[in-house]
């Protein structure tokens, strides 16, 4: 008995591997790069997350990977609803 891949939908074009190769740099480059840039920003525009207590700096450093990690989920979920499908589609919501 042959095993076939009937789940298969489509072919790669080359546009989606290009799709695919940016988004790969936006995830591999960017949002390291994102973190950079809150950060430096959170230093120069609140004096605590410098001159504070080791807590503040502590809180001001960890806040800008949050910041960038919320805004990385609120940009996925608008490609998703681009391509029509929502985050249950990938699990990561239980769906009744």
């Amino acid at each position: 008995m042959a095993i076939q891949a009937s789940s298969i939908k489509g072919v790669i074009t080359s546009s989606s591997r290009k799709e695919c190769w940016v988004e790969s740099l936006v995830l591999g480059l960017g949002i390291p790069a994102a973190i950079w840039v809150v950060s430096r920003a959170i230093s120069a525009f609140i004096p605590a997350a410098v001159q504070g207590s080791p807590e503040q700096r502590f809180f001001f450093w960890f806040s800008a990977g949050l910041i960038v990690e919320w805004l990385f989920v609120i940009g996925l979920w608008f490609v998703v609803r681009r391509r029509g499908l929502s985050f249950a589609d990938f699990g990561v919501w239980f769906r009744p």
